[in-house]
């Protein structure tokens, strides 16, 4: 192939490749040393790879098209989508009121510990818990939502579960060693840094924020470290919600009257948003056993330390896109731990924020699907699908460990797996995507407010569905963001306009056999996810049910995953000052499936 096309991507493959390197001797160097010489981390980052490349190549059409005020068509979301970014853009707005807007916030959660004017007696954890996940979504203790029945995949189910703990689950720090560790010790440093910026006292603020990490650190125990295939049979574990009451509840020796009501918490949550919770209102609860250990935790803590980590979870997330004394403590934290030379800049962070899928991300990818995506390009991917479908199905029909019976729903849930490529409907139907951002207010002169209506409405919105039917086309992340991936509850491949782009795909000029290496193995990878060591479990409805494979077929199953499970086990990477870490093939397995799978399948 001599085509213009031909060449530029043969000229592409040849500048990532180091020809000098025997491939037999070491594939990596040989197929990757070209892509590091020519692609070094940014100075704002502390990472760098394809997908960031690419992500970074649309946000900057993103942002153009964003400050561009001379085309205002889009309608009232696009607009709010372009209000946001200029309030986001006026720094000089943001470090006037910055400092003062978070105290207010502050403030409405009933102040914190390390402040001057903090009253230990009028303070109530559950109070300041309901304002916070009647706002946010990243809440403290534990997370509330409202998620796909797995039973029952025509229906929603509320979900309560483990929030993430911003120290390792896999380590147990002490205070001592909090000391020597350099990650910990920096972050303390930081968080102490943005209190001591809030008017905490020099000589407790540290101290205090110690007592955060110590906090963190009982929550990471507290939650149950399954063996991976068990965790993921856990996530799917119902109760009635006064069943959950007796789950937490502690036992008889605390005083009944400060047990933490759950029932009853959840009652006023979800009142706020119009719904009504009753006792057998039934929830899925994966991690019970940290609810139980969890209220223990805070019984033991004091008022002092809740509110120091309640306002730090609020305040992790705003810091970046605060004034310049909080953005130079989080700055000084990246630079020791991640090697991370200058911040963003501000335009980058912006339009970051712009795309954040909680909040404008469709109304911004509204805007890059109608002014920049090629629309022609998504029937060719469909094309491609039914090629690897194909490929698949001829893969399938030779596995030996497999029986006729289990072969055959292996066939069927692949027969009936949707394709969800592009872009959702509402990105070029001006009335769906008004409609959508109705209730959103923003304002293009005041970002911290728009920080927080954003999260009030996009909670507001994902509790107050409840009640509704499942919204089979919804789509949960933009257009615009460089992603595919598997949805086992729906069982459908979600492919993103974005990575229809080199060097994931060349577009339909370019040799067939470019493109299945590119995005074909993207599509066979997530394809595979439906069957890997969780895909499997559930069926053509995305549902977990009573077993659907054989026995036999599952033993065989296993036999061959144990054997990739060992593999994986030997790979390894040699850090500075870490020594040799070797990969846990366990807790890798489904995308090692997915990978090999998909790179089986495409080729």
């Amino acid at each position: 192939c001599n085509t213009a096309d031909c060449l530029k991507i043969a000229s592409e493959f040849t500048r990532n490749i180091n020809i000098s390197v025997d491939p037999c001797d070491n594939f990596y160097h040989y197929a990757c040393d070209g892509w590091i010489r020519d692609n070094p981390i940014p100075p704002s980052g502390s990472e760098y790879i394809t997908f960031i490349k690419v992500q970074n190549r649309i946000n900057e059409v993103i942002r153009n098209l964003l400050e561009d005020d001379t085309n205002s068509d889009g309608g009232d979301a696009v607009q709010k989508s372009r209000d946001f970014y200029k309030s986001c853009m006026d720094e000089d707005q943001v470090e006037r009121t910055a400092k003062d807007e978070i105290q207010r916030l502050i403030d409405s959660l009933g102040s914190w510990g390390i402040a001057k004017s903090w009253e230990d007696s009028t303070w109530s954890w559950e109070e300041a818990l309901l304002k916070i996940h009647s706002a946010f979504k990243r809440a403290p203790l534990f997370v509330v939502e409202v998620e796909v029945n797995s039973k029952n995949t025509t229906q929603y189910i509320i979900k309560v579960m483990s929030r993430n703990i911003a120290i390792s689950k896999s380590r147990n720090f002490d205070v001592a060693e909090i000391k020597c560790n350099k990650t910990i010790s920096a972050y303390i440093d930081y968080m102490a840094a943005v209190g001591l910026i809030l008017g905490g006292d020099n000589t407790t603020t540290h101290r205090d924020m110690e007592d955060v990490i110590e906090l963190e650190k009982q929550l990471s125990k507290a939650c149950y470290l399954f063996p991976l295939l068990l965790f993921f049979h856990s996530l799917f574990f119902l109760l009635l919600i006064k069943e959950l009451q007796r789950t937490a509840d502690l036992p008889p020796h605390y005083n009944t009257h400060v047990i933490f009501d759950f029932t009853d918490y959840l009652r006023k949550l979800f009142r706020k948003h119009g719904v009504v919770i009753g006792d057998d209102e039934i929830a899925n609860v994966p991690s019970a056993e940290y609810l139980y250990n969890m209220t223990k935790i805070v019984r033991e803590t004091s008022n002092r330390t809740l509110s120091n980590y309640f306002i730090w979870t609020l305040l992790r997330n705003l810091v970046p896109f605060l004034s310049k004394p909080f953005r130079e403590a989080e700055q000084t934290f990246l630079i020791r731990v991640a090697g991370v030379k200058k911040s963003p800049s501000r335009w980058q962070q912006c339009t970051n924020a712009a795309n954040n899928l909680d909040g404008l991300v469709f109304a911004t990818g509204a805007l890059w699907v109608k002014e920049v995506f090629d629309k022609r390009d998504i029937p060719r991917i469909h094309e491609l699908m039914d090629w690897i479908r194909k490929a698949f199905r001829d893969e399938v029909r030779e596995l030996d460990w497999l029986d006729h019976e289990t072969r055959e729903q292996i066939y069927e849930k692949e027969r009936v797996m949707l394709e969800k490529f592009g872009y959702p409907m509402m990105c070029v139907n001006e009335t769906l995507l008004n409609q959508y951002y109705d209730g959103l207010k923003i304002s293009k002169n005041h970002f911290l407010l728009n920080q927080v209506n954003i999260p009030e409405w996009n909670t507001k919105y994902r509790l107050a569905r409840l009640r509704e039917p499942v919204d089979k086309e919804e789509w949960y992340t933009g257009p615009q963001t460089v992603n595919a991936f598997y949805m086992r509850t729906r069982n459908e491949i979600n492919v993103h306009a974005a990575i229809l782009a080199s060097p994931f795909y060349h577009g339909s000029n370019a040799p067939r056999a470019i493109n299945f290496g590119g995005i074909g193995m993207v599509l066979a990878h997530e394809l595979s996810h439906g069957f890997d060591d969780v895909g499997r479990l559930y069926n053509k409805n995305g549902e977990i049910v009573a077993q659907w494979w054989s026995n036999y077929s599952i033993k065989g199953f296993a036999n061959k995953t144990e054997c990739m499970v060992e593999q994986y086990n030997n790979y390894s990477v040699n850090l500075p000052g870490l020594g040799r870490l070797y990969l846990r093939g366990e807790n890798t397995l489904g995308e090692n499936i997915a990978d090999n799978g998909g790179l089986k399948v495409a080729f």
